[in-house]
C-alpha cells in the first residue's frame, strides 16, 4: 500500500534536515560533500503518526559525486524517517546504483511482512508438506500405540 506523499508541504526545518541527512549519507560513502550534489529530493511515502503507532516517511534522492579517486558517480538515496511525538528520527539510509533496487527496498518496508510471506508460490507447497509430514508420524505412532496396546 502506498500513500501518496506528493500533496504534503513540508517545514523549511524538515528540508534541511533531510537535505543533511543525504549528505551525510554520501559524506559515508567517502564522496567530498563540497563537490557532490543532491537532486531531486522528495517524500514518496507518508504514513501519518497516530495514537496507537509512529508515522513513517521514506524521502528519495539522486545523487552525483566523485570517489576519492575523482571519478564522478550516480547514486539514487533512500531516507527512512519514523515520526515520534512530532520529531524526526533517521532510522536507514542507503545508496543504490539502480533505481529499481531503491524501488524494491521501499515495497519490501512498506508492504506488510504476512501478506509477502503468504503470497509467495512456494509457500503453499512447504506448508502442505508440511501438514502431510505430521499426519505421517502422527499415523504411524498411532499403528505403533496400538501394536503395544494389543500385546
Amino acid at each position: 500500500m502506498r500513500s501518496d506523499a506528493s500533496h504534503l508541504q513540508f517545514t523549511e526545518q524538515t528540508w534541511k534536515t533531510v537535505t543533511d541527512h543525504a549528505y551525510h549519507c554520501l559524506w559515508r560513502k567517502e564522496f567530498c560533500p563540497e563537490r557532490s550534489r543532491i537532486e531531486n529530493l522528495r517524500c514518496v511515502f507518508f504514513e501519518a503518526e497516530t495514537d496507537d503507532n509512529y508515522g513513517r516517511q521514506f524521502w528519495f534522492f539522486e545523487a552525483v559525486g566523485p570517489d576519492p579517486w575523482g571519478k564522478y558517480h550516480h547514486f539514487f538515496g533512500a531516507l527512512e524517517y519514523s515520526m515520534q511525538y512530532g520529531l524526526m528520527e533517521n532510522c536507514q539510509a542507503a545508496l543504490f546504483e539502480e533505481a529499481e533496487h531503491r524501488l524494491r527496498a521501499l515495497s519490501a518496508a512498506t508492504e506488510p511482512m504476512s501478506s509477502r510471506v503468504w503470497a509467495h508460490p512456494g509457500t503453499a507447497i512447504w506448508v502442505r508438506l508440511a501438514i502431510l509430514a505430521v499426519l505421517v508420524v502422527a499415523i504411524g505412532w498411532l499403528f505403533i500405540l496400538t501394536g503395544y496396546l494389543r500385546q
